[in-house]
This record gives C-alpha cells, structure tokens and sequence, in this order.
C-alpha cells in the first residue's frame, strides 16, 4: 500500500496542468491542492520525466516557503519523490557453477551438457540445435563454454522531506536542505552481484545553487546525497537567454550509489511562458552495466 500511494503521488505532482500559474487560479488543479490556500509565492512544483536506452523515471518534488515568500531568503520545506525502472543483463560463466547454483541462477542443471561440451565440443548443425535448445533458460554457447545471459528488472521508489534555508551570497542563491529519506530497490530475478535489494532508510540531503553572470547569461548547480544507500548526484547548466523567454546551453552530470556511478553530457533548452518554465535536454549518458547510449529528459516547474 505504501508503494501504491507513493506512485499515486508521483504521478499527481506530474500531472499539474502547465496553464496554472498563480495560487488563487488553480483552473483544472484537483480540489484538495487548491484548498491549501497557499500564499502567494510560497509554493513551488516541479516534475518531470527522464528516459536511457536501458530505463525511465518519472519524479517531482514541492517546496513550500516556512518563513516567507521563495525569491526572500528563509526557511522552506521540500517533498521529493521519484519512481523508475531500469533492465540490464548480468553474464556468468555456467559450467564451473556447482549444481545448487546453476539451479539457483537459471533452475537448470545441465551438467551433462557441460561434460559433453568439454569432450567433445558441438560443430555445425549440432551445435545450432544445442543453442536453440539452451536459448529458453536464458543459456548460450560460447566457444567450447556455457554463459548463463540473465535479463534483470531494477524498479525503484525515493520519498524524501527536508527543511531548508535559502541565503543570498552578494549574486549567488544558496539552497540546503536536510532531512529523511526512504528508497527502496527490487531486483528480478535477484542478482547476488548487486548489493542494493530492499528497503533503506537515510539521511537526504540537497545543495542548490543559482548565479547570474550577466543579464543574458547565468549558472545554476544541484547535488544530492542519500545515506541509506550512497547514491549521490551533481549536476550543472550553464544558460544563455537569446530571449526573455528562451534559454538554452550545455550541461554535466554525475550520478552514482553503492553498486554503479555515471555520467552525462548533453544541452538544454528552456522556455519560459505562462508562469510556466519548461526544460528539455538529450546528450549522452552511461548506463548501469551497459554501453554508453542517448538520455532525453523534460522537465515543468512552476511557482504559485
């Protein structure tokens, strides 16, 4: 029920219209939002979705100003979640395996195929027909070698709050918050290489930053670190405004946790409009256990 809740959640935060963008007009925003009655330029939201050749995940997060409005320094609230799913595939040599782990790795046990194959390695069409054998237990041939191919489902679910304070450093905006965090992982079919499988509860934490070169141009950095399972994630823009409501540059980023680390590097671009700002960017970005491939990513935020 928790998990069922999370998503309902998840999915509601991404699914605020982009034509809302004041507090006392709300249009198709559902009721129980509207009957917050927010102050003005005390809340803000943003959601957004973000794609890989090998997964996807959907995530928003709300703030709330506890001591004024947001563009002031003061203290704030922050709600984040996120929900994804990633495949990626794990190799293993299959024959050296004792007969408890082949059967736990693919529920067979073809010892005997593996005699024969060191005795007398299949040719030709034996060998095609041994394949299309091995093939459903997800088993191939390589040389004179069984490998065990296993496809892998990663789904994972984050729900975090954090109280915050914003301070101004002459031009910089300064943004951190601290506070507690849930993530859970699920593995299928279970993959003993991995580490993160389960529940795991930690201390979260973000940094946000925002600095304005010159009226057509500035610079904004976020990171993040959760304790519960080391993952951490840092990412810069550099943003140019040809017009009042485009911009557009380059970006980096990192991310990583107790089994994976990578990167990306990519460009965006951003319009503003209607209250609403909306982003989307694409570049190149690794994988967990996987080739480097192509990420999209589209992200709304709006403040009431």
């Amino acid at each position: 029920m928790l998990r069922i809740a999370f998503v309902f959640a998840v999915l509601f935060l991404a699914g605020i219209p982009s034509s809302a963008s004041r507090a006392d007009d709300f249009g198709a925003l559902p009721q129980f939002l509207a009957s917050l009655n927010l102050p003005k330029g005390r809340a803000e939201f943003s959601s957004g979705f973000d794609a890989t050749g090998n997964g996807w995940s959907s995530y928003a997060s709300a703030v709330f100003g506890l001591s004024g409005p947001l563009h002031r320094d003061g203290w704030r609230l922050k709600i984040a979640g996120l929900y994804g799913s990633s495949t990626y595939e794990t190799r293993h040599t299959y024959c050296p395996l004792s007969a408890e782990e082949k059967k736990q790795l693919t529920g067979t046990n073809f010892s005997d195929i593996c005699n024969d194959i060191a005795n007398d390695p299949p040719q030709g069409d034996e060998r095609a027909e041994l394949s299309n054998y091995l093939a459903p237990y997800y088993l191939e041939l390589d040389g004179d070698q069984i490998i065990a191919a296993i496809p892998h489902m990663a789904t994972r679910y984050l729900a975090g709050v954090a109280p915050g304070y914003q301070t101004s450093l002459g031009r910089l905006i300064l943004k951190a918050y601290l506070g507690l965090a849930f993530e859970q992982y699920d593995v299928l079919p279970e993959d003993r290489t991995r580490s993160l499988n389960g529940g795991y509860w930690g201390a979260q934490s973000w940094l946000e930053a925002w600095l304005p070169i010159d009226d057509d141009s500035w610079l904004s950095a976020d990171a993040s670190y959760f304790t519960g399972t080391s993952s951490y994630s840092a990412a810069a823009k550099l943003g140019y405004k040809p017009l009042s409501w485009l911009a557009l540059g380059p970006e980096l980023a990192a991310y990583g946790d107790t089994d994976d680390m990578s990167g990306r590097a990519g460009v965006f671009l951003r319009v503003d409009g209607a209250g609403v700002e909306t982003t989307i960017a694409g570049g190149i970005s690794g994988a967990y256990k996987d080739d480097p491939g192509a990420y999209g990513t589209a992200n709304m935020y709006m403040r009431f």
